[in-house]
């Protein structure tokens, strides 16, 4: 039985909150860094579909949650499937074996080549098998229950992480007629055209980018929400991953 002692009892808690500021500010600073470029830019561009662009918004969003104390056991549930989800997705497509055209190879050349082929990230391998872990068994069947976010949101990063990892299906992403129709729009084709929009793009300036006048003008243009609200993101991506 522990004694009172009034000096912990006054401090811990308030050190606790210091802790818990600290936390949450210095995740946020890292998932600003990633997705706003602020305070300073990253040497590379952050693609948001990517494992670091994921992690960069559960930074972000976590972290202003850690910050406030508000859903951190929730958070650390769906920050795991999140950023797993599209972990185990560039794993299963940098490792699937194909041939030089693209087509799946035989079983005699997959086990040549298998003995040469680089092992996987062991980050990206940690955070999958994380993830498989957390969604198997009873335990799997509870996070399922609680997590507020739909069963949808993992499955379509999933398969955004395939399609962002593999350069044919992001061709065939972008030849889906939703998408080609957004990409044609007058607007999108200006900002493609825009040396400073694709400047900012390419340094990851997100928070730049978006106060941008072209960038506002387009985001408010009603044909061009007309056509994102009409667009359906997973069928599209199940067009990209299709095998011919």
């Amino acid at each position: 039985m522990r004694l009172p002692n009034p000096f912990i009892d006054t401090w811990a808690p308030r050190t606790l909150s210091v802790l818990r500021i600290v936390t949450g500010f210095m995740f946020m600073m890292h998932g600003m860094q990633k997705i706003l470029g602020f305070p300073v830019a990253r040497a590379t561009q952050t693609v948001l579909l990517s494992l670091s662009g994921v992690a960069g918004l559960m930074e972000l969003i976590g972290g202003a949650l850690i910050l406030l104390g508000l859903f951190t056991i929730w958070l650390a549930l769906a920050g795991i499937r999140m950023v797993g989800s599209v972990a185990e997705a560039r794993l299963r497509t940098q490792h699937a074996p194909t041939s030089a055209a693209g087509q799946p190879i035989g079983a005699a050349q997959t086990q040549t080549e298998s003995a040469v082929s680089p092992l996987p990230n062991p980050l990206m391998a940690m955070l999958a098998n994380m993830k498989n872990s957390l969604e198997s068994g009873r335990v799997g069947e509870a996070v399922r229950t609680i997590d507020p976010l739909p069963p949808s949101l993992y499955r379509v990063l999933e398969k955004a992480g395939q399609v962002a990892s593999d350069a044919r299906s992001a061709e065939k992403f972008l030849s889906y007629p939703g998408a080609r129709e957004i990409s044609d729009h007058p607007k999108v084709v200006a900002l493609r055209n825009d040396a400073r929009v694709m400047e900012l793009i390419a340094s990851g300036h997100i928070f730049e980018l978006m106060k941008n006048p072209c960038m506002i003008e387009a985001m408010n243009d009603p044909a061009l929400q007309a056509r994102v609200k009409k667009f359906d993101l997973e069928r599209a991506l199940d067009y990209a991953l299709k095998k011919n």
